[in-house]
């Protein structure tokens, strides 16, 4: 049983992945701290370290700029309750009374799911993409493209974080899975009240699903709902490259008609691996149908292209 905080807790903001949005960060902060919280600004990297140091300084007491990652953070961290985030999240005004209430339940979790939501969609690429995202959180469930508060005793007794998976996010996916198995509390924010910039149009579109990609296969060595998560993507990437090999294959045989047919009808399978999400959005969302059509066919690549760079990641030591 965790145990019941009698008042709001201290709370540990640890913000790594400086180089994402560090200049955008201390605005977004002025408006959620209170008195005894305390901002941890993490990096190994002497340039972000120093840009971080300047900003410490700025923003006065309770500011301070670590060498390191995340796990090392965490380790200096002082209050009860450690909320993790990257630079380009931005915590909306509300989120941590939301994080201090729930730990101050009669029966509070051992962490708590921060989901991601975008700042203020402003053009229809955009609000795709936000709903791209809603519909794979509430598919997979947490801790999918979350943030995470958890409680600093209970962060210490499932052994910290692992700071070798920190890329991508894999080190808290990772205490999220080994406090399920520890049969600790869990729970998700109903409201999704932390931001990521909206994306730009189409090809900010397909960014964003390059680096969920990314991030996807970061933890699937966790297995988990990473795993379940990644069976839809590893089809229709599967699709692209038949479709590619195809017409490779036919072209060198000079029959590029029938290359071109084939893989037209890898393609027009991509439509039906995503009719759930198709269906999904048309209740919701008919307006945007037309470009879903259009971003179902090319997310493969971002795709694709994501775990490339995970891949690469991993074979660099980086994760």
């Amino acid at each position: 049983m965790v145990r019941h905080m009698s008042a709001p807790p201290r709370i540990s903001i640890v913000i790594t992945a400086l180089e994402k949005g560090l200049s955008g960060l201390a605005e977004g902060l002025a408006q959620v701290i209170q008195s005894g919280d305390e901002v941890l600004l993490a990096s190994r990297d002497p340039i972000w370290l120093s840009r971080a140091q300047d900003l410490a300084r700025q923003a006065g007491p309770g500011h301070q700029a670590l060498v390191g990652g995340r796990a090392q953070a965490a380790n200096q961290a002082r209050g009860e309750v450690i909320l993790f985030l990257e630079a380009d999240w931005r915590p909306q005004p509300a989120l941590l009374d939301a994080v201090r209430v729930a730990f101050t339940q009669p029966e509070p979790p051992a962490a708590l799911a921060l989901p991601l939501g975008l700042v203020s969609p402003a053009s229809p690429w955009a609000d795709l993409a936000g709903l791209d995202l809603a519909w794979d959180q509430q598919r997979l469930g947490p801790p999918q493209d979350c943030g995470l508060a958890v409680a600093r005793r209970e962060l210490l007794a499932a052994g910290g974080l692992d700071p070798d998976r920190e890329p991508g996010g894999a080190d808290l996916f990772g205490l999220w899975l080994r406090l399920e198995e520890m049969g600790r509390p869990l729970a998700e924010l109903e409201r999704a009240e932390l931001r990521l910039p909206a994306p730009a149009g189409f090809w900010g579109a397909m960014e964003l699903a390059w680096d969920r990609a990314r991030r996807l296969y970061s933890r699937l060595r966790l297995g988990g709902p990473a795993r379940r998560g990644v069976g839809n993507v590893a089809l229709q990437v599967g699709l692209w490259l038949l479709a590619l090999g195809l017409l490779a294959a036919f072209a060198t045989a000079r029959q590029p008609e029938r290359g071109l047919s084939l893989a037209a009808i890898c393609l027009l399978l991509l439509y039906y691996s995503n009719r759930s999400w198709l269906r999904w959005l048309g209740d919701g969302r008919p307006d945007l149908l037309g470009r879903a059509l259009v971003y179902g066919l090319l997310r493969p690549l971002a795709w694709l292209g994501g775990m490339l760079t995970g891949l690469g990641e991993r074979l660099g030591g980086k994760a």
